[in-house]
C-alpha cells in the first residue's frame, strides 16, 4: 500500500495523519503517470510495501515514522541509481511535485 512518493507523503500521512497514503495501485499510476517505467515503479511500491508495518507504527510515534521513511528512502535511492537517467530524473520531479503538495497542503492549516 506504500509508496516512495511518498517521500515526503509518507512522513505527512503517518506522522501527520493527511493526507491519507495512496493504495499501491494508486501508488503506481502516479508514479508511472510521473513517467518513471512501469519496471521501476513496481520496484518502488514494492520497497514501500515492505515497510507497511513500520509506517503503521510510526503513526503514533514521529521517530518511528521518520526511520521508516529515512529507510525507504534510502531503499529507493539505491534502487534508482541501477535504473535510467529518464527513471531517475521522473522520480526526481515526482518527489519535487509531492514535498510542494505537501508544503501547499500545509500552508492552508
Amino acid at each position: 500500500m506504500f509508496k516512495v512518493l511518498v517521500l515526503v507523503s509518507c512522513i505527512a500521512a503517518f506522522a501527520f495523519a493527511h493526507p491519507p497514503f495512496p493504495t499501491a495501485e494508486e501508488a503506481k499510476k502516479q508514479l508511472v503517470d510521473a513517467g518513471v517505467s512501469e519496471t521501476a515503479a513496481d520496484e518502488i511500491v514494492k520497497i514501500g510495501e515492505k515497510h507497511k508495518e513500520e509506517f503503521a507504527k510510526g503513526k503514533d510515534d514521529k521517530e518511528a515514522a521518520r526511520a521508516a521513511f529515512e529507510t525507504m528512502k534510502t531503499e529507493v535511492d539505491e534502487y534508482l541509481k541501477t535504473q535510467s537517467e529518464a527513471d531517475q530524473q521522473a522520480y526526481e520531479k515526482f518527489v519535487e511535485a509531492k514535498k510542494q503538495e505537501f508544503h501547499d497542503h500545509h500552508k492552508q492549516e
